[in-house]
């Protein structure tokens, strides 16, 4: 049971990644940030759905909170090259 919960977490995941993904390409940064957060609240310790998060935010103009979801992804995946590169960027254009 424990491999299934698992298994319908991360599909779920990914199909609310997508959805996120989606809403930002047609220009829908508040609907994708609603969606990201979501995922953010089903699985806090996925360092994906962080730095998804602060990337709408940083589309968003939202420099303070941007900054946040990279650092708890990079806190989450210390490895993530794409949170530490947008923690750079986003302390230098503070």
């Amino acid at each position: 049971m424990d491999a299934i919960n698992k298994t319908v977490k991360s599909n779920k995941n990914d199909f609310l990644n997508k959805i996120g993904y989606a809403f930002l390409k047609e220009k829908s940064v508040d609907n994708a940030i609603i969606v990201f957060q979501e995922n953010v609240k089903i699985s806090p310790n996925n360092a994906n759905n962080w730095d998804s998060l602060g990337e709408a935010y940083l589309i968003n103009g939202d420099k303070g909170n941007a900054l946040k979801s990279y650092q708890k992804a990079l806190a989450l995946d210390p490895n993530s090259e794409s949170a530490k590169a947008m923690i750079q960027k986003l302390e230098t254009i503070k």
